[in-house]
């Protein structure tokens, strides 16, 4: 168990380690092969492709693991008809650890242009609306912020491939970002 002036930090090479506050100093010890993984798998993840979107979605009620798969797939095919470009994503799925409902951990490209959170918090019931990304998402709670790669959503998602509900998928690849696409007169 950590000390107060402790925290947990990635350290490569060593994975999940105590960092004393004061010194920065960590105490190490041989990173398991799942730590090695999601280092592996997050690298990967950065620089596979320029992420736009890191977002979360929930179901508002138990759902099966193929309603999870179905309904995400579909939630990033309207994703991408409102862009208006070719989205590409990884998403995986969890089980979370209370209630042990499934949601789903994505990151998003091309899809820059489309705000992440308009501002407005609506009301638990209100799903499905075109103003943005979170609240575009149809089935319950959703939370989308603009990727920053300094923040280790890339390594956030990958821990999915080391866990023992492992399913992820890679939507859209391979991928040409907006940068490389000509968009013509689209607005």
């Amino acid at each position: 168990m950590p000390e107060l002036n402790e925290e947990i930090g990635f350290l490569p090479g060593h994975g999940w380690v105590f960092l004393k506050a004061k010194e920065r100093c960590p105490e190490t010890s041989a990173a398991s092969h799942s730590d090695k993984c999601i280092e592996a798998v997050g690298n990967f993840l950065q620089n596979l492709a320029p992420w736009d979107v890191f977002f979360t979605g929930t179901w508002s009620r138990p759902v099966t693991f193929d309603g999870v798969l179905y309904g995400t797939r579909r939630f990033l095919a309207e994703m991408q008809k409102r862009a208006g470009v070719p989205l590409y994503a990884f998403f995986g799925v969890e089980r979370g650890e209370r209630g042990h409902l499934l949601h789903i951990h994505s990151l998003m490209g091309n899809v820059a242009h489309l705000k992440p959170y308009c501002g407005e918090r609506l009301a638990p019931d209100v799903r499905g609306r075109p103003c943005c990304v979170t609240h575009a998402w149809p089935w319950g709670y959703a939370r989308a912020l603009t990727y920053d790669p300094a923040l280790g959503a890339a390594r956030y998602v990958s821990k999915y491939v080391t866990k023992q509900l492992s399913e992820w998928d890679l939507v859209g690849f391979p991928a040409t970002p907006q940068s490389a696409l000509k968009l013509g007169n689209r607005k």
